[in-house]
């Protein structure tokens, strides 16, 4: 099965660069959709990685505009790098190796910041991530029929697709920022629609953060329903009726949702903060961190168990690169907010909140070690950077 899915995603890679209709991107952003870890020995998902890293190299160097800013931002990456590495770091479990994977996708996600795609294809591959949690939960349903993943998870409760429930919730939460520059573009009910569809994949993934991250992006939607409401009686009555429609889903929602949080001993956070304090105690260079990438190779600490990955990504960093590379990090993404707002005229308060969303999941989660949110993120937000509506809509 593990090589059926490379194989078709190596021909469909292939191909899309001889038809001008279908962008690579489009395959690579719709092949994260599938955790393929769950049913093969094949490491796909660095395949994958490798060939987003191709792909963009390939599209910086036919596009010299996106050359202007790139340099800068890798630069910044690569000084990360290079402060919080050094041989004497290196052990049995954690060597050079690591510490390039590691920059390497990190580095792959400001390409994608950096390339200016064409109006056409920055919409179509839009349109793929838009659909990329539908995509991923109707995959799952064949793959669990033939007995190669579950579908479901946290004791069957939540939904995960063919990937993981956080997975999921990545794709989901990206996708509705995806929608509504999309619906901007085209001012077309189905992104509205789509946007709806979406949210509720995520609240059925269970997962907090995702779900706290997703009302922060459609915030403005959810004001301009209620604001609507009030401007005439059919308005109103089709207000209360989707407000009436939503107290059961909402009750049974929390429901699920206090019963993973609240336990007798207090807030259940899924051993997040006793795995934050012992991450933290494991860092004795503060200033410079202890490697990039280095803790996902401590597999060998049982304290740690599943979160060689922090779950967040604030102290991820910290215990990588110190505060030197918390920093650093820091200073690329006021950078990057700076390109953005200086070249756009798309709304200023969602790319606001789309950051916010970004800050805000980012202490639960792994916002940037993972590439199914942090490719699809700095793809997103440089979409930000050329929206032109008037040009938009005269492609129309």
């Amino acid at each position: 099965m593990g090589f059926l899915f490379l194989t078709i995603i190596l021909i469909l890679w292939g191909y899309s660069f001889t038809n001008i209709k279908i962008s690579p991107f489009s395959i690579l952003f719709m092949s994260l959709g599938i955790f393929y870890s769950q049913f093969t020995s094949i490491n796909i998902d660095l395949i994958i990685k490798v060939l987003f890293l191709i792909t963009s190299i390939i599209y910086l160097i036919k596009d010299k505009y996106s050359k202007k800013y790139v340099f800068s931002l890798l630069l910044i990456a690569v000084l990360i790098l290079i402060e919080s590495t050094s041989p004497s770091k290196f052990n049995q479990y954690y060597g050079f190796i690591d510490a390039l994977t590691s920059f390497a996708t990190f580095s792959t996600g400001i390409l994608l910041f950096s390339i200016k795609f064409s109006l056409q294809e920055r919409r179509s591959i839009l349109k793929s991530i838009s659909y990329l949690p539908i995509f991923s939960v109707l995959i799952g349903i064949p793959l669990t029929f033939g007995g190669f993943i579950s579908m479901t998870a946290r004791g069957g409760i939540a939904l995960s697709g063919a990937a993981l429930e956080t997975n999921l919730s990545f794709f989901s939460v990206l996708s509705l920022v995806s929608l509504d520059i999309l619906y901007q573009d085209t001012r077309s009910n189905k992104y509205q629609i789509l946007k709806i569809i979406n949210f509720i994949l995520l609240c059925c993934t269970l997962t907090r953060g995702g779900i706290i991250s997703g009302i922060i992006i459609i915030l403005p939607s959810l004001l301009f329903l209620l604001k609507k409401g009030f401007k005439g009686v059919r308005q109103f009555i089709f207000l209360i009726i989707t407000i009436f429609g939503s107290i059961y889903p909402l009750i049974l929602l929390w429901k699920s949702i206090s019963e993973r949080t609240f336990s007798a001993d207090g807030i259940n956070t899924s051993g997040r903060y006793t795995a934050w304090d012992y991450i933290v105690n494991l860092t004795t260079n503060k200033s410079q961190g202890m490697g990039l990438g280095s803790l996902k190779t401590l597999t060998e600490d049982i304290n740690l168990r599943a979160f060689t990955a922090a779950h967040n990504t604030y102290i991820q960093f910290y215990y990588e690169t110190g505060y030197l590379g918390v920093t650093l990090l820091s200073i690329l993404f006021i950078l990057i907010l700076i390109i953005i707002l200086k070249l756009t005229n798309y709304r200023k308060k969602i790319i606001y909140l789309t950051f916010i969303s970004f800050l805000v999941y980012s202490y639960t989660d792994n916002c940037i070690v993972n590439n199914r949110y942090w490719y699809l993120f700095m793809f997103i937000i440089g979409c930000f950077k050329y929206f032109d509506r008037k040009e938009e809509n005269a492609l129309l």
